[in-house]
């Protein structure tokens, strides 16, 4: 009995297989165009614009406005990371920096 459905299911298959698994279908058509992409607005401000910078004893405080917030690189003393600063008031860590308030989109006063 085994023999036998075995002997089915081998000649179902020799029967169908090449069936089973057809052509590739035909190419489909193309997606509509996308839009144009848009740079990212980018704009590097100083932060102590007064500074007196004299590498490497101070060094000029910068930092990244991007798309209306701002990016500074903040230090532990150990390590480094760019890190979103919002708004409020901050102090240099550059022996020559100085005290700013970070307000709205990006707008530094000293």
């Amino acid at each position: 009995m085994k023999t036998l459905i075995l002997l089915l299911v081998v000649l179902a298959f020799t029967a169908c297989g090449p069936e089973l698994i057809g052509p590739p279908g035909p190419k489909g058509p193309t997606g509509a165009a996308g839009q144009a992409g848009v740079a990212p607005s980018m704009v590097p401000i100083q932060l102590c614009p007064q500074q007196v910078i004299q590498y490497p004893s101070s060094f000029p405080e910068s930092a990244l406005c991007i798309e209306g917030k701002l990016y500074g690189v903040m230090w532990n003393g150990t390590s480094a990371w760019l890190a979103e600063l919002p708004p409020g008031n901050y102090a240099s860590t550059s022996p020559s920096g100085c005290n700013l308030h970070i307000g709205a989109n990006c707008q530094v006063t000293n």
